[in-house]
């Protein structure tokens, strides 16, 4: 490491070490002892408040770095059969053969598929009924690029934006050259989750499944995510989308724990209630039990995938999956369940 990174590194710790109110070498010893036997790096330690007192030494044999995710990934999950989930269009297509509930699907926009494309056939706004849409590229993650739209007697709304049917289908078609669009209904939020984010956004718990070599399926964690700020989708974005992300009960569904990231702050904030609504976060999510059977249900359906990150939205009718992700964001911030059949568990993630 070079002198100028480690000045760096050390000025972090003192200002860890004074808002946790601990010594410098506590959180020195801290870093060390995270970096060196769990893989974490010092930003993650120090983004999300793993240097805090409160959280106990032994406590860190649960928790699992982004490092630990790469390497369990890239161990269980074959890379040939990657773009079986990356691509949106053959993701839907794979999940309506097994049943499982997904947004009402239209096809892939556009005039013609492009190289990436799939075997979805291709649609036109022209012929969507009126109702709310949601154009998602196919290869798009985090919710970078999607287009939400209403169509309503031959006018379409793109936010404050209005056009006509040639325009919006000029529009769509434009957005989708680069990577085609999947349409699909917008889904509206349940609303006992609306009326505490008081946003028609759809909002999701994120069910990470490991797949054990016994046909098993294991749930490692799950976290759901409260949207904020009348955001139209529930990405945490590392705290800069003003969402919150809880902790889940993955045997009850019940949130045991909500967070907030403040810009510039050291670590995440324990959260009681919704900044908008102040409606409490400590709640039940709905249908948990079939949350889990479709993520049970979905890692059985990718074998070849053994390790998941599942969004599954929490619709007026049920639950519905939004995405599977190989490279699935990690939230440090409770411990996660390691499978306890897979006894090479530590060389998996090591």
């Amino acid at each position: 490491m070079n002198p100028r990174k480690a000045l760096s590194y050390l000025k972090e710790l003192r200002a860890a070490a004074k808002h946790y109110n601990t010594s410098l070498a506590f959180q020195c010893r801290r870093a060390l002892l995270l970096h060196n036997r769990h893989l974490f790096s010092l930003e993650d330690i120090l983004f999300w408040g793993l240097t805090n007192p409160k959280i106990s030494d032994p406590e860190f044999s649960r928790y699992i770095s982004k490092e630990s995710r790469t390497r369990l990934v890239s161990r269980v999950n074959q890379f040939a059969a990657i773009e079986t989930v990356n691509n949106k269009a053959l993701f839907y297509e794979l999940c309506e053969s097994a049943k499982i509930n997904i947004p009402r699907t239209y096809g892939v926009y556009g005039e013609q598929v492009n190289t990436r494309g799939t075997k979805r056939a291709v649609v036109s706004c022209r012929v969507l009924d009126d109702g709310s849409y949601v154009g998602k590229p196919t290869h798009g993650c985090n919710g970078v690029g999607l287009i939400f739209f209403k169509k309503s007697s031959g006018t379409y709304s793109f936010g404050e934006s209005f056009m006509g049917e040639d325009d919006a289908h000029a529009f769509l078609l434009a957005q989708s050259q680069t990577d085609t669009l999947v349409v699909q209904d917008w889904i509206e939020p349940h609303p006992d989750l609306m009326k505490i984010s008081l946003s028609r956004g759809a909002q999701s718990v994120r069910v990470v499944t490991f797949l054990e070599e016994n046909g098993q399926v294991h749930i490692l964690l799950s976290k759901f995510k409260f949207i904020c700020n009348n955001n139209l989708t529930d990405n945490f974005l590392h705290g800069e989308s003003g969402n919150l992300i809880a902790d889940v009960d993955t045997k009850t569904g019940k949130i045991t724990a909500a967070w907030t990231k403040h810009p510039g702050e050291i670590g995440l904030r324990e959260i009681d209630t919704h900044p908008d609504s102040q409606e409490s976060l400590h709640i039940s999510l709905p249908y948990w039990h079939k949350v889990v059977e479709i993520a049970v249900t979905g890692a059985k359906i990718f074998p070849k995938l053994r390790c998941l990150a599942w969004d599954i939205a929490f619709s007026p009718t049920g639950p519905v999956v939004l995405e599977a992700n190989v490279n699935w964001e990690i939230f440090p911030t409770s411990p996660y369940s390691p499978p306890t059949s897979t006894s090479d568990w530590d060389r998996l993630i090591y």
